[in-house]
């Protein structure tokens, strides 16, 4: 499959990933699918550890700054800046899996800055919220209660910052940077390997927390990181950029402020199929639009 074939006629040069010249055999792929996991929870793991060092704790229980809105916003910066760690973590590893194992460019984990990749991670933020919206619709349709909302008091900024550092330099950015950014990547940029990467991503989740309980409900929890991830996966392929799957990934996590303040029930297994489902709508969307695209390029 040539590179062409991948982004499609007509895409922006600069979007255009090259497929690398050879790709990893099955032990090969393996090894990589257990060195992002690897990595994952590496980066993940690094802002704890140093949260956990004595002192650190007290600077954010508002003791040291106060409890006003500037010692709030000291502390929220403070979190902030920790939980990028998880961010400069992933960046690192990848950076040397790049040059070291694949012999490749740090170019290729796609996170060079542009309008358009800012577009298009804009764009994906944007489609979190719609997704959002209509989860609580659809929601409502199937019989499913609202919660109640949770009004933002005078400190509403804060959640927001919070929101940010967790669904972005804890989460999104170190996690596409490791799936979407260099698997898939190192896995030759195919079908195969954007299947590889969005498989190995969600069954990840088995292990998270997000209010499951059983089996049967960490299974169905799987729905929502099979969606979103299947979409940024889209938009990694359609774009040519890493920050367009950041975008997808890290709206799923600040799409959840909508949630909060709408009463959307993001806890009960129906909502999570309901948004999972739209999420593989919206990535569908994505790469109709993208071959539609394509093909009105080539009928030029």
């Amino acid at each position: 499959m040539s590179a062409h074939e991948i982004t499609g006629a007509g895409a922006n040069t600069e979007a255009k990933p090259e497929v690398r010249a050879s790709r990893p055999g099955l032990g090969g792929a393996v090894l990589r699918v257990a060195i992002a996991i690897a990595v994952m929870l590496l980066s993940a793991t690094v802002p704890t550890l140093v949260m956990a060092v004595p002192g650190v704790g007290s600077l954010l229980d508002g003791k040291v700054f106060g409890r006003g809105s500037t010692g709030l916003l000291v502390v929220c910066l403070a979190v902030l800046a920790i939980l990028s760690l998880a961010t400069v973590c992933a960046f690192i590893c990848t950076r040397l899996l790049s040059t070291r194992l694949d012999h490749a460019s740090p170019s290729d984990l796609a996170m060079r800055p542009s309008p358009r990749a800012l577009a298009w991670c804009v764009g994906m933020i944007i489609t979190a919220f719609m997704v959002m919206a209509l989860a609580g619709a659809v929601g409502e349709a199937l019989g499913i209660a609202r919660e109640e909302p949770a009004m933002p008091g005078d400190t509403w900024w804060s959640a927001i910052l919070i929101q940010i550092a967790l669904g972005f330099f804890l989460q999104g950015i170190p996690e596409e940077l490791v799936w979407r950014g260099w698997l898939f990547r190192s896995l030759g940029s195919t079908r195969t390997a954007a299947a590889v990467s969005v498989v190995a991503f969600t069954v990840m989740h088995l292990i998270s927390q997000g209010g499951q309980e059983g089996w049967a409900e960490h299974v169905t929890y799987l729905a929502m990181p099979f969606g979103f991830g299947a979409a940024a996966m889209a938009a990694r392929w359609v774009s040519g950029s890493t920050w367009a799957a950041i975008g997808a990934h890290g709206g799923f996590h600040l799409s959840n402020l909508l949630a909060v303040s709408t009463g959307v029930p993001v806890d009960e297994p129906v909502t999570w199929v309901v948004i999972g489902c739209l999420w593989l709508v919206a990535g569908a969307i994505v790469l109709l639009l993208h071959k539609t695209r394509a093909g009105r390029a080539m009928a030029r």
